[in-house]
């Protein structure tokens, strides 16, 4: 189950343990540079917070969401199927190699 961490007049964060990771989740309501700053910020503060690697996993053939994950340093991780056997692709941001 996700659950809401931190909430912002433009996008929500939210974490998730799946399989014993930590995954994230984002929405965002309204996209602009003030959001992508914040958004920095709040992400590195999990980080901090947690003290754990973060993963996000993506829908195969999703650009859009891959640039993103990209734009906020999360690194490729490999690929598994879900709990409904759809591939996910997985990153990872918060290990040693990558920040």
């Amino acid at each position: 189950m996700k659950v809401p961490v931190i909430e912002d007049d433009s996008f929500t964060l939210y974490l998730e343990v799946y399989e014993g990771l930590l995954y994230i989740h984002c929405d965002v309501r309204k996209w602009a540079k003030s959001t992508k700053k914040n958004m920095k910020v709040a992400l590195d503060s999990l980080l901090k917070k947690h003290d754990q690697p973060i993963f996000a996993a993506q829908i195969d053939n999703d650009n859009k969401h891959r640039k993103f994950l990209d734009m906020y340093g999360f690194k490729y991780v490999g690929i598994i199927k879900d709990f409904d056997g759809d591939n996910r692709t997985i990153f990872v941001k918060g290990v040693k190699d990558n920040g």
